[in-house]
């Protein structure tokens, strides 16, 4: 069973190009459009950006063949409940302690496509619980999935509020 349909994969991708357009604009007007001092670090964050859209996207096309041998069932590493709960830990460090730009586009990437996929799913609970909670015992209702995207709403403003 596919959890997203052909439509929500193209609006995923297309809002992830747009993010990334958006935070280098907003990043060059921060810098006063002086372009020529920052093409490395341009660079590097779309680099990285990239790497952390292939960690999230490339997870349950191609690295999840590498592990899936030694798992009994099929999950995705990047969508499990440890994963997502140490996320917001390794997110705020990043931020606010190495100010590392390839760092913090790898976790912005990251950051991202776990929001579009949460709110790609809020109202479709039995792919949400089967994305998310794989292998898990208990499931979430309704209620409890529109409870987890405000928490990662405001979770998601907090990085935005520390990345300026």
């Amino acid at each position: 069973m596919r959890i997203f349909t052909k439509s929500q994969q193209k609006n995923k991708k297309i809002f992830l190009l747009l993010a990334l357009f958006l935070f280098i604009l907003v990043w060059l007007i921060k810098e006063k459009w002086q372009i020529a001092g920052l093409w490395q670090e341009i660079f590097l964050f779309i680099f990285a950006y990239s790497l952390g859209l292939f960690l999230m996207l490339g997870d349950e096309k191609y690295l999840q063949k590498v592990y899936a041998a030694e798992l009994e069932q099929k999950i995705l590493i990047t969508r499990t409940p440890l994963f997502l709960i140490g996320l917001p830990f390794l997110s705020i460090f990043m931020l606010t302690s190495t100010g590392s730009i390839v760092g913090i586009a790898l976790i912005l990437a990251i950051n991202l496509v776990i929001f579009i996929e949460i709110f790609q799913l809020t109202t479709q609970s039995e792919k949400f619980n089967q994305h998310f909670l794989m292998g898990a015992k208990n499931k979430m209702t309704l209620l409890e999935i529109k409870i987890v995207k405000i928490v990662f709403i405001i979770y998601f403003l907090i990085l935005l509020f520390l990345l300026s």
